[in-house]
């Protein structure tokens, strides 16, 4: 069996490549690994991507993979996850005779059975990934509220409040000619108005609470424009 091997770290995103911690850890597990094994390294690919993503999608996988076939060479990880957290993925490298040392299940050939073991581990702890990601969101929106509503609430109130005022604009007018005819009450005013066959703001008659409501927020409007 020939000494030579490839080594292949991965991170999944781009902040973990530039920080280089994860893959500093991975590098120097896997030299130190084909050190103390006397292996050969001809080459070291770092991959920056999701491990769920097809051979297809992963160029430096693929690169990785071409190197080690033309030279005879295995390919070297720290994990079985860094070359995928996908039972199907790894077992398509399997039908493909590819041959790989994982440092942290030793220096020896893994079975197929132990590596499709561990191939299912990999996605179970992927998929509990992906789920608690998603529980956090959905906690921190619930916490937070949605800012989208919460804006289109505050626009409504205030989109209300401008009918209300263009309203009592409107009918004030109306009230201020009934009253100069000698009428006074509320009851009176508001049955003057239906007879004239005027409406709500919402559509309905008038009565005697709501003259007074109108006669109360005309006299805060004009106060409020005199500030």
């Amino acid at each position: 069996m020939s000494n030579d091997v490839c080594i292949l770290v991965r991170v999944s995103t781009e902040s973990q490549g530039k920080s280089g911690l994860s893959i500093a850890h991975q590098l120097e597990s896997c030299r130190n690994f084909c050190e103390t094994n006397n292996l050969n390294i001809i080459d070291e690919f770092i991959e920056i991507g999701s491990g769920g993503k097809t051979l297809d999608e992963r160029p430096v996988l693929q690169k990785a993979l071409t190197t080690c076939e033309s030279k005879g060479a295995r390919l070297v990880v720290n994990k079985l996850s860094r070359l995928s957290r996908r039972v199907s993925f790894i077992a398509g490298l399997l039908d493909k005779n590819t041959r790989f040392f994982i440092t942290d299940m030793g220096f020896r050939d893994v079975s197929t059975f132990e590596l499709h073991l561990m191939a299912s581990f990999a996605q179970l702890e992927r998929e509990r990934i992906s789920q608690r990601t998603i529980e956090g969101m959905r906690k921190s929106k619930k916490k937070a509220g949605n800012p989208n509503i919460a804006a289109a609430r505050v626009r409504g109130a205030e989109v209300v409040q401008i009918k209300k005022r263009q309203f009592i604009e409107s009918i004030i007018p109306t009230i201020e000619e009934i009253r100069s005819t000698g009428v006074s009450t509320a009851l009176g005013i508001a049955e003057c108005l239906n007879r004239r066959g005027l409406k709500g703001r919402r559509g309905g008659r008038f009565h005697a609470a709501t003259v007074i409501s109108i006669l109360k927020s005309h006299s805060t409007f004009e106060h409020q424009s005199t500030l």
